[in-house]
């Protein structure tokens, strides 16, 4: 299950209708929500699986731009994997002394980059749904084909890009990546 980048107090909501053990319950957020609501943050942050924020974001929760030590804080608060997003830069995945670093697709312009993180967490999220198991290993795949989706929403306006993508566009780019 994904909580979306929503006021926190809809996560929560969302969270507490749940009718089953999912297999994982995935976490967005964004600065705003942290600034203005941090209780309320950190509170679905504690009952999380997987954490997905950027770099600034991870900072401003744990007080820490070391983004290894970002996660470990992270990882005290409840999820078992945090990603932490480094924009052009790509990403790096933690679990527990764990650590992936992956780069980001170097696209030749950079049209519209709104709208890239939803690409990217959708991606992973919908990696994962069709996964046997959550761990280290498929989320880390999860990752890729995340940054291939998001590769292709940046190199135009809103979503043109993505209408008309086809499964062969984005796993030639995940070979890239790899």
């Amino acid at each position: 299950h994904l909580l979306g980048n929503l006021h926190p107090e809809i996560q929560l909501s969302a969270i507490n209708q749940l009718n089953k053990n999912p297999s994982a319950i995935i976490m967005d957020t964004m600065n705003y929500w942290i600034e203005n609501f941090r209780d309320t943050v950190k509170e679905v942050i504690s009952k999380v699986d997987i954490i997905s924020i950027n770099d600034e974001e991870s900072e401003m929760i744990t007080g820490h731009k070391d983004l290894k030590i970002a996660a470990n804080i992270l990882h005290s608060m409840g999820p078992r994997f945090v990603i932490i997003k480094k924009g052009k830069d790509g990403a790096e995945l933690f679990n527990h002394g764990k650590r992936y670093i992956t780069n980001a697709f170097n696209v030749d312009k950079v049209i519209d980059p709104t709208g890239a993180g939803d690409c990217f967490i959708g991606g992973i999220t919908g990696y994962l749904s069709q996964s046997d198991e959550v761990s280290f290993e498929s989320i880390k795949s999860a990752i890729i084909y995340g940054t291939s989706l998001a590769s292709f929403n940046v190199e135009d306006m809103s979503i043109k890009n993505l209408l008309n993508l086809s499964m062969s566009d984005i796993e030639k780019r995940i070979n890239k990546i790899k």
